[in-house]
């Protein structure tokens, strides 16, 4: 056998061994579990469409109190992914509540508007509030915690107390991986809807 015929084997057989090494060495991939991530949806909710029951100029249709819910979350959301995090915010339970609507609505065969909204503000102590125009009208809506809005709004039908007296001990649960947000939306002072929003950590 010819000196570089076995100087070329004995490589191959180095760099097999070499390679069997390597092999044992880095042993199998660790396997990395997928990041949870929050998911949300509408748990409940509760319309009113005649709160004052039959005051001129206060009845309000499913459909339009539907459109405002969803306008103002689109709205809230797009603030949101503006000001902290430059894209729409997955994590952002209004975020979820776009969609969750959407579909709420196509199960009951309404078609949703989408409202203009201006002005739209925060406040920790009242919640989020905003001006609508729709119907050759101006609304002033307010959307946040139902002790924040009955105090600017008139008393609550009774519809919308019985939905947050049934609702507000799974709003006040709370633990690492599961939350809820009790929500009442007034409009002109007027509380027309309640709703309960779930996220869950999985």
């Amino acid at each position: 056998m010819g000196l570089f015929a076995f100087l070329r084997r004995k490589k191959v057989r180095s760099s097999r061994r070499a390679a069997q090494g390597v092999r044992e060495e880095v042993g199998a991939p660790e396997v990395v579990a997928p990041a949870k991530s929050w998911r949300h949806t509408l748990s409940s909710i509760a319309l009113v469409r005649d709160p004052l029951g039959n005051t001129p100029g206060t009845h309000l249709e499913r459909e339009f109190l539907l459109s405002i819910l969803q306008s103002l979350a689109l709205s809230i959301s797009s603030q949101e992914s503006s000001e902290e995090f430059g894209s729409a915010n997955p994590a952002s339970p209004f975020h979820a509540l776009i969609g969750e609507i959407a579909a709420k609505a196509a199960s009951e065969d309404l078609t949703l508007s989408h409202l203009e909204v201006v002005g739209l503000s925060f406040d920790e102590a009242m919640g989020y509030a905003a001006r609508i125009s729709a119907h050759s009208k101006k609304y002033t809506v307010l959307l946040g915690a139902h002790a924040a809005v009955g105090r600017a709004s008139t008393p609550f039908h009774a519809d919308i107390s019985t939905f947050i007296a049934e609702h507000s001990s799974t709003a006040e649960e709370e633990s690492e991986n599961s939350k809820s947000l009790s929500l009442v939306l007034a409009v002109d002072g007027i509380a027309y809807a309640a709703l309960i929003v779930r996220s869950d950590l999985r």
